[in-house]
């Protein structure tokens, strides 16, 4: 909610302003906030810029977005291209654009329907994606649905208590027109309750009931309760545990 005691800080063109406590900051153009800032919502159309740290309840990026400190918001939209060189929690994480996250993003709701690369860890409650992300560690969340796209998605490893991967066949004609590879999710380890896999490959997949649909090529396959298995499903070794 907004605080009609403290200003706002609206940029149009070029120009910079300092940090502060601020109501909404909103970038129409290219702008910078030259420190750390605290607002209800921080909106970049355009190019912006911020040096510091952003603690507010919104922050949406629709064109260039640069945060140099720590983020703390309720709601991160990013419908451009942004930039995050610190740590990243919110609420909820919509990316539409291309996103890069030099440290962890931890969040309740994640949604990615562009792409992410997150060079740390990445977690959340929930993980939905039907985009394409390639995260440097550890991609956890209790749900993990993963709808694979035109071309391959990696993480070190993903962990979770339900985890779907599973390959969009509408998109097999998209693919067919402009030549791209099959989609595939690539990753060193799977471990969770209930997994579900296609167009998966792995070293290893942990879990208690454990589905390998099309596409998947696995080296190693422990599970505690039912391994399932397409015909073209490739396992190098499974063991029930």
């Amino acid at each position: 909610m907004s605080d009609n005691k403290k200003a706002n800080v609206i940029i149009n063109g070029n120009g910079t302003s300092p940090g502060g406590d601020y109501n909404n900051v909103k970038i129409n153009g290219s702008g910078k906030i030259d420190g750390d800032v605290t607002c209800v919502d921080f909106v970049i159309h355009g190019s912006g810029k911020a040096m510091g740290s952003v603690a507010s309840t919104l922050l949406h990026v629709n064109g260039s977005g640069h945060v140099l400190g720590v983020v703390k918001t309720g709601e991160l939209k990013a419908r451009g291209s942004a930039t995050f060189n610190e740590a990243v929690s919110c609420e909820s994480a919509s990316i539409s654009g291309a996103s890069t996250f030099l440290k962890n993003l931890d969040a309740k709701k994640i949604r990615v329907s562009g792409s992410i690369k997150v060079d740390a860890d990445c977690s959340a409650d929930s993980f939905f994606s039907t985009g394409l992300f390639q995260i440097g560690g550890l991609l956890s969340a209790d749900t993990v649905d993963i709808r694979l796209g035109l071309v391959k998605s990696t993480a070190k490893e993903i962990g979770g208590e339900k985890i779907t991967i599973r390959t969009t066949p509408g998109r097999a004609k998209v693919r067919s027109f402009f030549g791209a590879d099959k989609p595939l999710l690539e990753t060193d380890a799977i471990e969770g309750n209930e997994i579900s896999l296609e167009s998966t490959r792995a070293k290893v997949v942990r879990g208690h009931n454990v589905s390998l649909g099309s596409g998947c090529d696995i080296d190693v396959v422990e599970y505690t309760g039912v391994l399932k298995k397409a015909s073209d499903a490739n396992v190098g070794e499974e063991k029930k545990v």
